[in-house]
């Protein structure tokens, strides 16, 4: 039998998105932690019922890494319901008016919403008393083998509105062991009520280190801001391939400027409007410089292949780099190829389009112009353009605010904005490097090791 070592602790780290893989365990957060714990075990998911697959097991584990597969839902169809519920008593009412449009619902409900939830979500004692409920009446004991079987002293929850990862926080609360979570994303801290309080949360940001304590009323918990842990693979130099590679790889002409546009996904059926009016552009030489195209799809409809009708366009190229999953939920891991692909892409980009969307901070990373379309992306039910609607999120509105990017709202001015900026990149490199600031925090390749500590530092705290 093997002995444990006392003076390191055992952290139990839940996995439910092939994200997460990318952003906390191949974006150096485990790496960290393997040098200041004993034994690490991590629990992936499988909402399919799956087995792990053997490549996550030879990545991965090794004489102190353990994986375990977990494969049952501890929520009834009440308690989901009931979650549903109690997450508006964080009533984002612009959040919830692009939700009822980006999946035309009846908007009757959303006026019920707001006028029962809005006054409800001011009331800091009700998400106190949610949370009461929540571990009160739906328990759950669906994980406590394993803490018998391994005895943790920390759970690191990479989701915190997972509904694994908040039934594992309950166990590791009832027996007295400490707890550690981060919001999966940096665009939910505003939108839906925490069920679970951490005795440490870790957030990316300094206005989400804010909004937890004004939205998500998260007395107690140690808030600790450590910047995107995936963003520190842009400072790996190691990464970069040279230019004339990548343009091969890619198959365009590494003497021309790259336009990059980014899609949105299942969220934007129509956003392939934006990159027809670039191909146009294109072919009549409305585009003042030498260029071309880039095309990535967003994961979450890479597989319908919704752009392929731009193969074989010698100035267009469609992104088909992506790793996907059966095993996870969102049918996605990227594995290290397709990450280091990933940042070439927003390396050797001379300009970037896309929608509100996380890519903004990637090229923001690397300095890159980035223009956002406000128009034929998303239509409701009645055949309106409701794409500008979407800018309504709170998240984005610090890039807003700051004039980081360019707001195109006709195909007349994406074109215009294209120009100016292959013609000067340089614009607005200061609001750029202000919402680093603002919202990364740092993108200094530290990013992973601030998570790693503040996980440690609550194994360490009385």
């Amino acid at each position: 039998m093997q002995m444990r070592d006392q003076s390191k602790p055992t952290i139990f780290i839940i996995v439910t998105r092939g994200f997460v893989v990318r952003n906390i365990l191949r974006s150096g957060v485990l790496d960290y932690l393997k040098k200041g714990a004993g034994k690490i075990v991590i629990f992936l998911y499988s909402s399919r019922g799956k087995e792990i697959p053997d490549y996550l097991r030879k990545e991965f584990e090794d004489g102190q890494v353990i994986l375990e597969n977990i494969t049952e839902s501890p929520s009834g169809r009440f308690h989901r319901k009931w979650r549903q519920i109690a997450a508006l008593l964080v009533f984002n009412p612009a959040y919830r008016n692009v939700f009822y449009i980006a999946f035309n619902k009846n908007t009757f409900f959303l006026f019920l919403e707001k006028l029962f939830f809005a006054p409800l979500g001011r009331i800091s004692f009700l998400k106190t008393a949610a949370r009461y409920i929540d571990r009160t009446f739906f328990p759950g004991d669906l994980y406590g083998e394993y803490f018998e079987k391994y005895r943790p002293d920390v759970v690191f929850s990479t989701s915190i509105l997972s509904t694994q990862d908040v039934q594992f926080m309950k166990e590791a609360r009832r027996r007295g062991i400490k707890t550690a979570s981060m919001p999966r994303v940096w665009d939910n801290i505003t939108t839906k009520l925490f069920l679970f309080v951490p005795d440490t949360l870790i957030v990316q940001n300094g206005e989400m280190a804010e909004a937890a304590l004004a939205s998500q009323h998260m007395k107690g918990a140690r808030i600790v801001v450590t910047g995107f842990p995936q963003f520190d693979w842009y400072r790996r130099g190691d990464c970069i391939m040279p230019r004339s590679d990548f343009f091969k790889k890619i198959g365009l002409d590494p003497s021309r400027k790259l336009i990059l546009w980014g899609s949105t996904g299942a969220w934007t059926k129509d956003d392939g409007n934006i990159p027809e009016i670039i191909a146009r552009a294109l072919e009549n030489g409305a585009i003042a410089h030498p260029a071309q195209m880039l095309i990535r799809s967003h994961f979450t409809d890479a597989r319908e292949k919704r752009f392929d009708m731009w193969k074989g366009n010698p100035r267009i190229a469609v992104d088909e780099s992506f790793s996907f999953s059966e095993y996870f939920h969102d049918k996605c891991d990227p594995d290290t190829r397709e990450i280091t692909h990933f940042i070439n892409t927003i390396y050797y980009a001379d300009v970037m389009v896309t929608l509100c969307s996380t890519l903004t901070l990637d090229g923001f990373c690397f300095d890159k112009p980035v223009i956002n379309t406000t128009f034929r992306s998303k239509y409701d039910k009645k055949g309106r353009d409701v794409s500008a609607v979407l800018y309504t999120h709170d998240h984005y509105q610090p890039i807003l605010r700051e004039k980081a990017v360019d707001l195109a709202n006709s195909g007349e001015e994406l074109i215009a904005c294209i120009n100016k900026n292959l013609a000067h990149p340089e614009r607005k490199y200061a609001a750029r490097q202000r919402v680093l600031d603002i919202l990364c925090y740092k993108v200094d390749g530290k990013s992973s090791a601030r998570v790693a500590e503040a996980i440690l530092e609550t194994y360490g705290r009385n």
